[in-house]
């Protein structure tokens, strides 16, 4: 996203977030395995891998 857009976002009454992958359950493990399928696809995207080193 340019600075141009987000600042016309801005002036526009729109609010810019990421997306934040959110699992509620009681079981830690099941929530914990719900988001590791989730965030799977993301790892394999060419402009995300680049940021797993950082």
């Amino acid at each position: 996203m340019t600075q141009r857009f987000a600042q016309q976002a801005l002036a526009d009454g729109f609010q810019i977030g990421n997306m934040i992958p959110t699992v509620i359950d009681d079981d830690v493990d099941t929530a914990r395995a719900r988001n590791r399928t989730t965030l799977r696809g993301y790892v394999a995207l060419p402009n995300h891998r680049g940021a797993r080193g950082r």
